[in-house]
């Protein structure tokens, strides 16, 4: 008694097979030597040297990546940078080919990246590619002097086919930048895996988001876009929600993110969600000031939940007195969750590849007994 408890050493995951480099708050050598830095930088380089004094690497903190799960990083013991070489202090961009192998993700968060380092930092990512060792998971969030007008943007998209996710968010892009996104992301190529793109946090290219998701839904590749807290109101958002709502054939968008948007006029969120047949989520709630739909919104949305059999997840404001008529939206969401989209279709549709006996043993775990009740009324009148 009294005396402190030694902390017990870290537990190792070794079934995590994936790695991400994080580098946040970097600034150049220069700046370093000269003492120009903030409170705020200096706090974010002390904890990050830090937390990287164990793996010898001054510039970054070290974590491992659980692909199963997302949210739960650890720091790790292993060496990402190769121990053989020095890592370059004047340019954030030429980090790459120090890099180990087992490095997928790739997060450079308010490195102050500039459009001239992008194509340093394209070029040696593509030779990192071409070695069988690609970045499929790269952020660029808060590096406020990059501009999408230049070419780096296509060449990222051609370069790196290999690349899943890119973050450009809290880049201070305006809307001749998300101009420039949509065309990028119209050209796509064949080959690419892009399957989401986050732009959240770039209030100033709220007019070029409807451009940007014409293009997403048009080019048949992105799954995931965030435009969360990008000012799209009114005009724009009724915009996007029509473009969602009558997409082409080919699109293949699932989930769809923005928060902190307002929906003054809920005849393009019903058109959205009676039409559409790909999303498997829309947020448009705000996770502190909540913008409430009104009643007959509320309503009319909860109707057409009963027409949709993709949706899972629908997030919107609502007033606590209008609660009670979001509960036909609850109920048909339930049974969206269960599978109820394979009993809208024939077999040689059925994308889910779920049979009936399966949706009934998720059917019973339901907290609701009537989402049982309609699979085994509605599956029995198909079996037969």
């Amino acid at each position: 008694r009294g005396q402190r408890r030694a902390r017990p050493p870290p537990r190792h995951n070794h079934s995590v097979r994936k790695y991400q480099f994080s580098l946040s708050s970097y600034r150049d050598s220069h700046s370093h030597r000269d003492g120009h830095r903030d409170k705020h930088e200096q706090h974010s380089h002390h904890s990050t040297s830090n937390s990287s004094a164990s793996t010898g690497n001054p510039h970054g903190a070290l974590q491992q990546h659980n692909p199963h799960n997302s949210n739960s990083n650890a720091h790790a013991n292993h060496h990402m940078l190769w121990p053989e070489e020095d890592v370059p202090d004047d340019n954030i961009a030429q980090i790459v080919p120090f890099l180990s192998g087992s490095v997928h993700t790739l997060f450079l968060k308010d490195c102050d990246i500039l459009d001239d380092h992008m194509e340093q930092l394209i070029s040696d990512l593509h030779m990192r590619a071409r070695a069988h060792t690609p970045i499929t998971n790269l952020s660029l969030r808060n590096n406020r002097r990059l501009t999408l007008t230049s070419s780096w943007i296509n060449q990222i998209f051609h370069s790196l086919p290999e690349l899943e996710f890119l973050d450009i968010s809290l880049c201070d892009l305006d809307e001749d930048d998300g101009q420039a996104l949509a065309a990028a992301i119209a050209a796509i190529p064949q080959d690419s895996n892009l399957k989401s793109v986050n732009v959240a946090g770039n209030y100033r290219m709220a007019e070029s988001v409807p451009s940007i998701i014409k293009a997403c839904v048009e080019s048949g590749k992105l799954c995931q876009f965030d435009s969360s807290f990008c000012d799209v109101q009114n005009h724009n958002l009724s915009r996007t929600l029509n473009t969602l709502a009558f997409a082409p054939s080919q699109c293949v968008m699932k989930s769809f993110v923005s928060q902190g948007s307002r929906v003054h006029d809920a005849t393009s969120l019903v058109n959205c969600i009676r039409h559409n047949t790909t999303l498997r989520s829309l947020v448009l709630n705000h996770r502190k000031e909540t913008q409430p739909l009104s009643k007959q919104a509320v309503i009319d949305v909860s109707a057409a939940m009963e027409h949709n059999h993709s949706l899972v997840q629908l997030l919107v404001d609502c007033e606590l007195q209008y609660r009670k008529y979001q509960q036909p939206m609850k109920y048909y969401l339930e049974l969206n969750r269960c599978g109820r989209r394979v009993l809208a279709c024939d077999e040689h549709t059925n994308e889910d590849g779920l049979p009936w006996q399966c949706m009934v043993l998720d059917a019973a775990t339901s907290k609701d007994p009537n989402v049982l009740h309609w699979f085994l009324r509605n599956g029995l009148e198909l079996k037969a």
